[in-house]
């Protein structure tokens, strides 16, 4: 074993409360450190070169190299001994103190205190148990005047929480050994009621904030108090349902997190359902909160983008943060410079044509469709193809504001040119898997598949479509959303397959929600229901025929036996040979 794995870091300090042999960093357990690019750009705005620094708790090393980058005097606290020795070996211009918060110098303050992973894993089980309250009075007596605190709050009644397999009371993993919860009758239960006790504690929040998909990576930062406005509230809920559907994908849930999240943005309850709160407090100082929607892709994105959403003079605009190159895979691209300008109005199509289905209004749903397919035909070009961004947009990915379509994420496009009714096969196609996975009610529900399914809404749109075409667009959706994700040759097949063979009885393709696969099994066990019905009738219709058949026979075995039926036999065979003899004399 080398020298530097059996000495202490100089930069590592032991102030008591140490947890020798547990981590708080168990990503199978999914109690990860505070990371992501969204946290990131709120912290710069804190950033003060030359000042110092404590980042309490698990936080990704990005957050904590941004301060030491700054530059800061930065000083991490860590309960845990393992994570506090790969922590001072990785990054050795930071001190790093290893045991409880209530271990730390009271005299020690900071003009900067970042706790993006909350309070609760600040305590040591090497010590005394503290409450959620007597945790804060810990943190907030560490910032100084003038100083800020950067507080991320789990909310227990996150979409996060209640789509989760498993209750957080259940939790068994190192970092949950006291999971009290919401049986602390001091933690906040509201962004209400953490701004009062922050405030309790000297400390004045400029503007609370809700963090979404997950509590301790959150991709979506939006100011609650400016969700009123509809056109942000509506953009953000768009955001957000991608966010989940980026990061959740292929993660076991309860019920598909996008449709509840998206229900409590509709009903103003973004506060009350958001994974976590992110408050910046400071102490006898003035912050001025930016009016800001922080966006960024979750970091198992292939292309990630990260953008800022503003307040401009005439509404919203989004401004592109980080990297703006370009990137691109096998004839799909991402340019992250088409963000740039006012954030556009208007409604998901997506959204819109489910309602219609589930309102059963198909003379509105024939006009939309009608309006999309000629919308597709505009941008075909002299050879009747379909390219760029309109290839590549679906229902899911274009706001209809009033007569005209815009991508809501105009950043995705793609070199592929296809027909035009292939391009509308595939569009109409990817709403039609939607609507029979999501589980929607819809005009149809006798439909075996989503072939079937597309027929009819391209007809509802003036187009017919054959099975040569509908084909076509499944391998064109299998190909773009490959290149998009970035799936091998295999992975493509795979993806093919599935895509083809959607029927009523399909779960989601891209998250594993037992909700939607306990209804997908509903559905299935119903058709299964229909058709043994269908087999007993025909199998009843079988038998009754049968019965008749043989009571035929024994009746015509009983006429054929009888004195009438020998002696009409006898009298018509001579008359048969005569008809056969005149026939041979006509013919000669």
């Amino acid at each position: 074993m080398s020298p530097s794995t059996t000495t202490v870091p100089q930069n590592l300090r032991l102030i008591g409360g140490e947890m020798l042999v547990w981590t708080d960093d168990e990503p199978a357990a999914d109690r990860r450190p505070a990371s992501g690019p969204a946290l990131q750009e709120v912290l710069r705005d804190l950033v003060r070169p030359g000042g110092r620094a404590l980042v309490a708790g698990p936080h990704e090393q990005a957050l904590i190299g941004l301060l030491a980058d700054a530059p800061m005097q930065v000083t991490c606290l860590v309960r845990a001994y393992p994570d506090a020795e790969a922590l001072a070996r990785r990054l050795p211009g930071v001190t790093v103190l290893c045991g409880s918060v209530a271990k730390l110098d009271p005299s020690d303050t900071y003009d900067l205190v970042v706790a993006c992973d909350g309070l609760d894993r600040l305590p040591s089980v090497e010590g005394a148990a503290l409450s959620w309250a007597e945790t804060a009075d810990l943190v907030a007596a560490a910032v100084r005047p003038g100083g800020t605190l950067l507080l991320a709050q789990e909310n227990l009644l996150g979409v996060h929480r209640l789509v989760r397999m498993s209750p957080w009371y259940g939790e068994r993993t190192d970092a949950d050994w006291t999971p009290l919860g919401d049986y602390d009758a001091t933690r906040p239960a509201s962004p209400g009621e953490l701004v009062s006790s922050l405030a309790g504690r000297g400390l004045t929040v400029a503007e609370p904030m809700a963090g979404f998909p997950t509590a301790h990576e959150p991709s979506v930062l939006a100011p609650l108090d400016r969700l009123a406005d509809p056109h942000l509230a509506g953009f953000v809920r768009i955001a957000v349902s991608a966010a989940y559907g980026a990061q959740l994908a292929g993660r076991p849930v309860l019920s598909d997190p996008r449709a509840l999240a998206g229900s409590a943005l509709r009903a103003g309850s973004a506060a009350e359902f958001a994974p976590v709160w992110l408050v910046a407090a400071t102490r006898a100082g003035a912050l001025i909160p930016r009016q800001r929607v922080v966006v960024a892709d979750a970091a198992t994105v292939p292309h990630p983008v990260r953008y800022e959403v503003v307040r401009a003079e005439h509404g919203w605009s989004r401004h592109v943060l980080g990297d703006t190159a370009l990137r691109s895979r096998d004839g799909v691209y991402r340019d992250p410079a088409a963000l740039a300008g006012p954030l556009p109005r208007g409604r998901l199509l997506e959204e819109q044509l489910i309602e219609l289905c589930l309102r059963r209004d198909l003379p509105e749903l024939a006009r939309v469709l009608t309006r999309y397919a000629a919308w597709l035909a505009e941008g075909a070009g002299e050879d009747g193809t379909v390219g760029g961004v309109s290839l590549w947009a679906s229902p899911g990915d274009l706001l209809l504001d009033g007569d005209g379509f815009t991508p809501w994420d105009p950043t995705w496009s793609t070199t592929v040119r296809a027909p035009l009714d292939v391009a509308l096969a595939r569009s109409l196609r990817t709403f039609a898997v939607r609507l029979i996975t999501g589980g929607y009610s819809h005009p149809w529900p006798m439909l075996v598949d989503a072939d079937s399914l597309v027929v009819i809404l391209a007809g509802m749109a003036g187009h017919t479509l054959e099975r040569p075409v509908l084909a076509a667009a499944v391998d064109l959706e299998a190909r773009l959303r490959a290149a998009a994700h970035g799936l091998d040759e295999a992975g493509r097949e795979r993806l093919r397959d599935r895509l083809a063979a959607v029927t009523p009885g399909t779960p989601p393709l891209d998250l594993d929600s037992h909700r939607e696969l306990h209804a997908a099994n509903d559905r299935l066990r119903e058709e299964l229901a229909h058709a043994v019905s269908r087999v007993a009738w025909a199998e009843e219709l079988l038998e009754s025929r049968e019965k008749a058949l043989r009571h035929a026979e024994d009746k015509l075995d009983i006429l054929s036996g009888s004195f009438s039926f020998r002696l009409g036999k006898l009298l018509i065979y001579p008359l048969r040979k005569a008809k056969g003899l005149a026939k041979r004399l006509l013919r000669r």
